[in-house]
């Protein structure tokens, strides 16, 4: 357990036992029913579910279940919700809200065309009066809209930041300071007084990642966070200071604070458009260029995004971007690249796949306009809101905020990562073209003193910059068990437990239910392209969410073990190598299924391998089957690291691969493929010369990595693995 999860764990253990003195308390003068109906009626779902799980008979009451189904709904616990709905239904529930909620769970699973399915019943059960039958109407369509942009390859991975800093109230606009590596920045609405369970107003916090660890959120002191809610929002480009939302739920103003050391000053910014908390996502591109959504000027529908020049001490009169990036739905959030040639926003327009998703767009400069924008597509976007995105300046990392339902509760700050440079750019520009803005000279870097002078309080430096009905396989121990499994193919990590693949997936997991002692290995293979360190972290990351689906049929994680192959390892040929792009699209991004400890005379698991036209398959995978099969092999362990590994290792050498530590839930990043100890330990020491000074060797059976307790097992079989015990020694 991190120090972050177990500052989460003490904080949550300590409100939650007050909140359940409370509620035994409130208990005694009032009906359990009656009180949970009441936090139902105001949407305190959390508080509700408290009282409903003290009813004694609610396991057959059909209303009450549906109710409970809808607060696990709220507070993101989709398999209990799905539990309590079929439920209430079995026991005579048949309020259409069923099918509805059943659509809003398969939509945010991913499972677009169930879904659909549940959408579409549910509009049929409506009468044609009810205004809410267009709502709907625009699931389904989003639906179709998510079903499309799965197939397509994902721009990235994204990863949630752990709890303490995600937690059930709303963490907003994760902004990395740009002078100090690892440090960020957000706003959180959480309480401030350990005993509250309710929401305080909005206040600025700050961590840290180093060592593959974010430290523990530090809320920052008075002189930002006042009693009115505080969002940050950027920083000067000299960075001197700080700008930021102040106000109520419907009136606030942006403010600079500036100074060095002790002598800062707060001042307000006459900026050109009133402000509330939901108006309140002004992106600050230096400090006389903002942009800003406004509802309340003309524009072309709901919130549209502008942009103001600030000159000769004043604001100029808001310019709408133009019917290219303005819709007659809401755009916000928006968010411009260094150069000034790539606008990102959110927009809750029929494109996306629910809620608000994020959009770009490119500047086109010779016909001086935008040009349309493109949704990011999954899993950037999810099924919901989908805000405050921005990127880091290496344009290989964004920070966003969702409110997806894999999140703590309210909406969380999620990690993007790029498989390519994005909005990145080599020169400084001069100008921003669709402002026609000349941009002033700012220095490159501000000197390390002034900026550890300019103190907010004592602590902070400012800077700039699912379970299975039934047996199908009839699985008994005292039997000779014959089954074959094929790989688990998929486009996207979000499409891998589809209609498709589920029966498969269902198999396994009902043989390894069976057979207590079975362990199973998820190899990830991807077909994309970018740079190796994300496709291997991105396999790995796929891989996982399998893992995560078994875990949730009640498979021990400790029985599973997962690595990401990156593209080292096809099926079939590449374009490039003459093959059929459709057959590599289709059959190189897999998951192979490995098999251990298991007793095999009495169980016999075989591969199905893919039938592929000769003329098209690669070699490269059956030649790895067959250098691993019954054999011991050496990699050499790179790096064991939290997030994704970035060095050079990876371009100097091949078979590289990620796989889980069971025991830390670390990324192990290995390479190489030898079949003798010596030939390993040269390429270890070449290693040592290059610098790269914490590489070990580690030894391999059937592919699978062997503790040191396991060499003495194989070393009789494998004499060759004395050499390493005696290394290791």
């Amino acid at each position: 357990m991190t120090s972050t999860d177990h500052y989460s764990s003490q904080k949550f253990s300590f409100t939650f036992l007050l909140l359940i003195i409370c509620v035994f308390q409130l208990s005694a003068q009032k009906d359990p029913l009656k009180l949970g109906n009441e936090a139902f009626q105001e949407d305190r779902f959390r508080e509700a579910l408290i009282y409903y799980n003290q009813i004694e008979k609610i396991e057959r009451s059909a209303p009450i279940l549906f109710k409970r189904g809808v607060c696990y709904f709220e507070i993101n616990q989709l398999e209990k919700a799905t539990r309590d709905f079929e439920r209430a239904w079995e026991y005579g529930y048949t309020n259409a809200q069923i099918d509805f909620y059943t659509g809003q769970i398969q939509h945010h699973k991913g499972n677009f065309i169930s879904a659909a399915k549940y959408y579409k019943k549910y509009l049929r059960e409506l009468d044609d009066s009810d205004i809410s039958k267009e709502s709907i109407r625009k699931l389904i369509k989003q639906c179709g809209r998510a079903l499309d942009l799965s197939y397509k390859r994902p721009l990235a991975i994204i990863e949630k930041l752990p709890g303490g800093i995600n937690t059930a109230y709303n963490e907003l606009g994760l902004i990395e300071s740009p002078s100090t590596e690892g440090k960020y920045y957000f706003t959180s609405n959480r309480p401030n007084i350990a005993s509250s369970m309710s929401a305080s107003d909005y206040d600025v916090y700050w961590t840290t990642y180093k060592s593959s660890e974010w430290s523990k959120p530090e809320r920052m002191k008075y002189v930002i966070n006042k009693r009115d809610h505080d969002i940050l929002l950027g920083f000067t480009p000299s960075a001197d200071g700080l700008y930021f939302y102040r106000g109520k739920d419907h009136a606030g103003e942006i403010y600079l604070n500036k100074g060095i050391g002790e002598k800062t000053r707060t001042q307000p910014l006459d900026i050109p458009t009133t402000l509330s908390l939901l108006n309140s996502d002004v992106f600050f591109y230096n400090d006389q260029v903002i942009l800003f959504a406004s509802r309340d000027l003309q524009g072309y529908g709901g919130y549209d995004i502008y942009a103001s020049i600030f000159n000769n001490q004043i604001w100029s009169k808001p310019i709408n971007l133009g019917p290219e990036i303005n819709s007659s739905f809401d755009e916000t959030s928006p968010y411009l690249s260094f150069d000034g040639s790539e606008l990102y926003f959110s927009s809750n327009r029929e494109e996306s796949i629910g809620g608000y998703d994020v959009f770009f767009s490119s500047y086109l400069y010779e016909a001086e306009k935008w040009g349309k924008p493109e949704n990011m597509g999954i899993p950037i976007n999810a099924p919901g809101d989908d805000t405050h995105f921005s990127l880091s300046y290496d344009g290989l990392t964004a920070m966003l905020s969702s409110d997806r339902k894999n999140s703590y509760g309210g909406t969380d700050l999620y990690v993007v990562r790029f498989k390519e440079k994005r909005g990145a750019s080599s020169f400084t520009p001069e100008q921003i073209a669709f402002l026609d803005y000349k941009i002033p000279n700012y220095p490159d870097k501000v000197a390390k003193e002034s900026l550890e002078d300019f103190l907010l309080d004592s602590n902070t430096v400012v800077i700039g910059k699912e379970a299975i009905s039934g047996s199908t396989l009839n699985l008994h121990q005292d039997k000779n068990i014959e089954l074959a499994f094929e790989p688990i193919f998929y486009s996207s990590g979000i499409d891998l437990i589809n209609d498709k693949n589920q029966k498969e997936i269902d198999k396994l997991v009902e043989l390894m239910t069976s057979i207590p002692s079975i362990e199973i290995s998820f190899n990830c293979h991807a077909s994309e392209d970018g740079i190796l360190e994300y496709k291997l972290f991105s396999s790995l990351k796929i891989a996982e969410r399998l893992e995560q689906y078994f875990v949730r049929k009640g498979i021990n994680d400790s029985r599973i073990h997962i690595k990401g192959f990156a593209d080292n390892y096809p099926i079939a040929k590449s374009e490039k190598e003459g093959g059929d792009i459709r057959y590599a699209n289709k059959y190189n991004s897999r998951i192979e299924i490995h098999f251990s400890n298991y007793d095999k005379q009495n169980v016999k698991l075989e591969r199905i391998p893919p039938e592929l036209p000769p003329h098209i398959a690669n070699k490269k995978f059956e030649l790895y089957t067959t250098l691993i099969e019954d054999a011991i092999t050496y990699k050499i362990q790179i790096a064991v690291v939290g997030q994704m590994y970035r060095g050079m290792a990876l371009d100097l050498f091949n078979d590289t691969i990620v796989e889980e530590d069971e025991h830390t839930g670390l990324y192990v990043y290995s390479i190489g493929l030898y079949d003798s100890y010596i030939e390993a330990l040269n390429v270890k020491r070449d290693m040592d010369r290059l610098g790269i000074t914490d590489a070990q060797v580690v030894a391999y059976y059937n592919g699978q990595r062997l503790s040191k307790d396991q060499y003495v097992y194989y070393v009789n079989t494998f004499p060759d693995l004395r050499s390493l015990m005696n290394y290791n020694e």
